[in-house]
């Protein structure tokens, strides 16, 4: 199938948590250009902490399993699980013959590593894995049974824990043991279907497709993410035919798009967590509000009222994944 037939998507976040994707012509058969409103801050896959990041690292670095695009978890990096009879320790299989972008083997010991060089307090990461994920499911340590098997530790058992488990990135520890986390912070030694190439800052961040990854299809030979913080110019550079996915277009821009001939704003469901919180704190009771938050039925009323199933057109068009893959 010619490029100019793929639907390309772009996603468009309304305030109701709906993201809208918009279809394009892109000016390359073998590249993807995708323009987002903010540059990432750095190229540590332990300190991944924004959206415009993890868009990214999820190419560059594989994890053990993934969620899909549908909601469902599906193997990766492993292909099958088991959890212990008191629900504390997750043992996933790896797949045979795996290797980092370095080229050396990825074994369960440099899946252990990776969740380690996480928790390590010296290393001070506050992003989703270290500030989030780990936290979430009492994360206790990781233990190599052998070069296939890996077990990861927790207080507790966690009914979504394979979820969070499948939001870590995993890198050879050879390679990352020989770089300090300022080294780490601006090169990226990856384990999934595309590798790192470069990144200049505030302009582009330029991927290439890893030859022989066969865990998942990498639909294009190059991947460029390009920062356009100006949400006019974006929808500009989309229509015009510059780039073919574009992040947060304006509501106001949907009909200029969709009249354009070049991009089709479409609706799909979308997985990003939204959260409300309450402050209950003493600090906070002479805020508005603080009364009624005190009591539950008034909590459950607005929990109703946000967790709301978010309602989209649907798309007869393959996802935004398994697309720039």
């Amino acid at each position: 199938m010619s490029k100019a037939r793929r639907i390309i998507l772009a996603l468009l976040m309304l305030v109701v948590g709906v993201p809208l994707m918009v279809a394009a012509q892109a000016p390359d058969e073998n590249t993807l250009v995708i323009a987002q409103s903010v540059d990432i801050a750095l190229l540590d896959p332990s300190a991944v902490a924004s959206r415009s990041e993890s868009n990214i690292f999820g190419h560059i670095w594989a994890t053990l399993y993934e969620i899909s695009d549908d909601g469902s978890i599906q193997p990766y990096l492993a292909n099958e699980y088991s959890v212990s009879e008191d629900g504390k320790e997750w043992t996933f299989t790896l797949n045979e013959g795996l290797t980092c972008h370095d080229g050396e083997a990825l074994t369960a010991e440099d899946v252990a590593y990776s969740f380690e060089r996480a928790a390590n307090p010296d290393n001070k990461f506050t992003g989703n894995t270290a500030g989030f994920v780990l936290p979430s499911v009492g994360y206790q340590g990781a233990r190599v049974d052998d070069d296939l098997h890996v077990t990861i530790l927790t207080d507790r058992y966690q009914s979504i824990g394979l979820g969070l488990l499948s939001e870590v990135y995993i890198h050879c520890k050879d390679s990352y043991e020989a770089l300090t986390l300022e080294e780490a912070a601006q090169t990226a030694i990856g384990s999934g279907p595309y590798k790192f190439v470069e990144w200049v800052p505030d302009d582009h961040v330029t991927l290439e497709k890893v030859e022989g990854f066969t865990l998942r299809p990498a639909n294009f030979q190059t991947l460029i993410w390009r920062t356009i913080p100006e949400a006019s110019t974006r929808v500009a550079e989309l229509i015009a035919g510059n780039v073919d996915i574009i992040a947060n277009v304006p509501p106001d821009q949907t009909t200029a798009i969709d009249s354009s001939g070049s991009a089709v704003v479409q609706a799909v469901a979308g997985t990003r967590r939204m959260y409300v919180g309450f402050q209950f704190g003493e600090n906070y009771k002479d805020a508005p509000g603080y009364e009624a938050f005190q009591k539950p039925e008034v909590r459950v009323a607005l929990q109703y009222a946000i967790d709301v199933p978010t309602i989209c057109a649907t798309a007869a068009s393959p996802s935004t994944r398994s697309i720039w893959r």
